[in-house]
């Protein structure tokens, strides 16, 4: 609906009886042939139009790839869901190519956030470019690392200022600004909005981090080796910024910092998996990908994992899954399932929010092996939902809290076969049902209003079925729903989660 749009939310139960979150597995559409080896995706919308960011390594060979004037950051430009082109737009970010993540801010900016925080080491790499010989005449470029618990097994014995201007991004997170002729300049002075010693980070393969001691972890040189993920929570005026921690050799995980505007952050913090028996020195994620939809309440990860075998460099499971998580609070989060298996650094998503189009989400993965971009699609807004364990029983969920604004409580369900049984009833905090809002006086029809900006949305929300009493407005109050349910898949529901 143009002017009050129906956000929903994943089905999160805090009981249920004969039944289970599970995900939506990603549909293959096509492959298109592109002839490129593409590192670090991201996807963005601009006037209707859709762009691909990506890292250019067809022609770099990895034992010189870092070096700066070797990143090169291209463009395609999406016409149709299945149809690209090139742009003739190249950026050399120095490392700010990289890992580049592009997106918008709250007030529909374009911005672009990419660099990385190295040490000494690296400097050797750079040192003799002619282009960058007045940088390093500044004796102030690289600093002591040793009050940062930086080690000195990689010859971290300094590592690179980040309270100057570094013309290469050798020295953290740069922000960008862009037109929407790709025209950009640099935000915040020319300086780092992030550095590689930000409070709270673990990163302890670059400090003295130990395999299996996640508090010896703590501190180390954020080098910031893959692509960040931002995006706004508008509930909370926070941006959310994810970024790789490198606990320790093989390992690495996920940390998240929050800023009221892009530019001072504060500490990071692990990412919380509070389900799933989660095991850090288990589990690698080898980048962040989180995101927000205007149509759901809450955001979305879809990560990379794959699981470690030993401390041992890359001694890793060679199967990555395409996880899916999910948050309330923006800070834990639950695992609901896999959408797909592909190998392990073969295959690349495309981060950031999903290509919108027939009734479809399209996601875009490069192929490495084959030098293509593959197509994939889940339906609309249908990621994952609750399913019954025996199809023969009557199942039951009692939701999170809860708390409604408009007079129907909306569901999108997919009934499976004739016989199949939904209703709902309304409880109070301590779970006791609120007269009269019962299972026997509750009345569901099917929606049917025809207000929206899109064919794909005015099929998806027209398919929702509402319930509700009659001549009475829901509780204005902080509520459980009870839901009973037969032979049906319930994928989401209006509302929002307190």
């Amino acid at each position: 609906m143009k002017n009050n749009f129906l956000k929903l939310n994943f089905i999160l139960q805090e009981t249920n009886k004969n039944c289970k979150l599970s995900t939506k597995k990603l549909l293959f559409e096509k492959t298109l042939n592109i002839n490129k080896i593409c590192y670090y995706l991201s996807f963005i919308s601009i006037n209707n139009k859709k762009y691909i960011f990506f890292r250019d390594d067809t022609n770099t060979e990895y034992s010189n790839f870092e070096i700066p004037d070797n990143q090169i950051t291209k463009i395609f430009e999406l016409s149709k869901y299945d149809e690209l082109k090139l742009t003739n737009n190249i950026f050399r970010f120095g490392n700010a190519s990289h890992n580049l993540f592009v997106f918008k801010d709250k007030n529909e900016n374009i911005l672009g956030v990419g660099g990385q925080a190295f040490g000494y080491n690296d400097y050797n790499n750079i040192k003799n470019n002619q282009k960058y010989l007045n940088f390093h005449q500044n004796e102030n470029f690289l600093i002591d690392s040793e009050p940062f618990g930086i080690s000195n097994k990689f010859n971290n014995i300094k590592f690179y200022n980040p309270n100057i201007y570094c013309p290469y991004y050798y020295n953290g997170l740069y922000l960008f600004e862009f037109d929407n002729n790709f025209n950009y300049k640099i935000i915040n002075n020319n300086l780092p909005i992030l550095s590689g010693v930000n409070e709270g980070r673990f990163d302890g393969h670059y400090g003295y981090g130990c395999f299996g001691n996640l508090e010896s972890c703590k501190n180390g040189l954020s080098v910031f080796d893959s692509i960040s993920s931002i995006y706004y929570n508008e509930k909370e005026d926070l941006y959310y910024l994810f970024q790789r921690a490198n606990l320790c050799q093989n390992v690495r995980h996920i940390q998240y910092c929050t800023s009221k505007n892009l530019l001072k952050w504060g500490s990071f913090k692990l990412f919380d998996i509070i389900n799933n028996d989660f095991k850090h020195f288990k589990n690698n994620f080898y980048h962040s990908n989180f995101f927000k939809i205007k149509y759901l309440n809450h955001p979305i990860g879809i990560l990379p994992c794959n699981e470690i075998y030993s401390e041992e460099y890359n001694n890793l499971s060679n199967i990555c899954y395409q996880q899916l998580y999910l948050s309330i609070d923006n800070q834990k989060w639950i695992y609901a399932g896999y959408l797909e298996i592909f190998k392990y650094y073969k295959i690349w998503i495309v981060c950031g929010e999903p290509f919108i189009d027939n009734d479809k989400f399209y996601f875009y993965y490069a192929n490495h092996e084959n030098l293509s971009l593959e197509i994939y699609s889940l339906p609309f807004n249908r990621f994952c939902f609750i399913e019954q364990i025996d199809n023969n029983s009557i199942s039951h969920i009692i939701t999170n809290k809860i708390k409604f604004t408009n007079n129907k409580i909306f569901l999108d369900l997919e009934i499976l076969n004739d016989d199949y049984l939904i209703k709902i009833q309304l409880l109070d905090q301590n779970k006791n049902i609120i007269d009269p809002y019962t299972y026997e006086k509750c009345l569901i029809k099917k929606n049917n209003y025809e207000e929206y900006e899109t064919l794909s949305e005015k099929n998806y929300y027209s398919n929702l079925y509402y319930f509700y009493w009659e001549n009475i407005d829901l509780p204005n109050e902080i509520i459980h729903v009870s839901i009973e349910f037969k032979n049906i898949n319930i994928y989401s529901i209006s509302g929002e989660y307190i």
